[in-house]
């Protein structure tokens, strides 16, 4: 997608950027696969992408009139993602639902232009992500844990807070046709499935063999202590891991979508596999 097309096209795939493995009792846990139009399969939140991005590349100006069109039923959202599929992407409904919640609140309250979410929020990636989390509440804003003794909530908000970072990376290297994020260092971190893996491979993250053993033989229910532990610990141990990085390059810092990408890229490479859990948040 060119660069003006792309900020629709990173808010859409944010909104249905969950769950890519099928959250089965049991495993294995078949991933969501497409083979692209020259033969190449390709898994996950790359096949979601593909998808959004050949319907971008089709649209003439913006993404919306074409998703309301395209993503009117779960049939039709079925249709969308698994045109080109070897295994089918799991949730379609939930994915259906958030695309059709994404539209209806960006018309309501945006005049359904999603460039206007980022004027609203002044291109600072804090407001930009609290706009998300406040005016799509559904799609965005229901990612954290309620401490069910003190009430207390952990915010996570990881596809809001990816949102900005991969918005952040388009506009750097657009050439100044996309306006750079201000507070940018101020995300993160990105507490998905993969997070917990490269600490852990590292030793900075230790898991009890009975967590081992639920990640390799069953799906982690959703808000469980074991899915909780995985994430509130990545959480904590890649902020200071961000700060003890920082505090030895004070005259080149980092942020969080560097890091991310790194140990994203790298939770690629083996390991203990990563957790499954049936959720919309990541």
């Amino acid at each position: 997608a060119d660069d003006q097309k792309y900020i629709d096209f990173v808010f859409f795939s944010s909104a249905v950027n969950f769950c890519f493995s099928h959250p089965r009792p049991y495993p294995p846990f078949p991933k969501y696969q497409i083979r692209t139009i020259a033969g190449k399969i390709i898994s996950g939140a790359y096949s979601m992408a593909s998808c959004v991005t050949r319907l971008a590349e089709c649209s003439p100006h913006s993404l919306v009139p074409a998703l309301d069109k395209r993503i009117a039923s779960v049939g039709q959202t079925k249709a969308f993602f698994n045109r080109r599929a070897i295994c089918p992407i799991p949730l379609a409904k939930a994915r259906y639902e958030n695309i059709r919640i994404a539209l209806g609140n960006l018309y309501t309250a945006f005049r359904g232009s999603v460039e206007n979410v980022f004027e609203f929020a002044g291109y600072d990636a804090v407001r930009l992500v609290h706009a998300l989390v406040t005016y799509f509440p559904k799609v965005f804003g229901d990612d954290y844990y309620a401490d069910h003794v003190t009430g207390k909530r952990i915010i996570f908000a990881k596809r809001a807070q990816l949102l900005a970072l991969l918005y952040e990376g388009r506009a750097q290297s657009s050439n100044g046709r996309l306006r750079p994020l201000s507070s940018i260092e101020a995300i993160g971190p990105i507490v998905d499935y993969h997070l917990p893996r490269i600490p852990h491979q590292l030793g900075l993250l230790r898991y009890s063999p009975d967590l081992v053993g639920a990640i390799t033989s069953s799906v982690i229910q959703k808000n469980s202590d074991h899915e909780i532990g995985l994430r509130v610990g990545a959480l904590l141990v890649v902020d200071r891991l961000l700060d003890a990085i920082n505090a030895l390059r004070p005259s080149s810092k980092i942020h969080m979508g560097h890091l991310d990408y790194f140990l994203w890229s790298q939770a690629m490479t083996g390991g203990l596999p990563h957790h499954v859990t049936k959720t919309t948040a990541y």
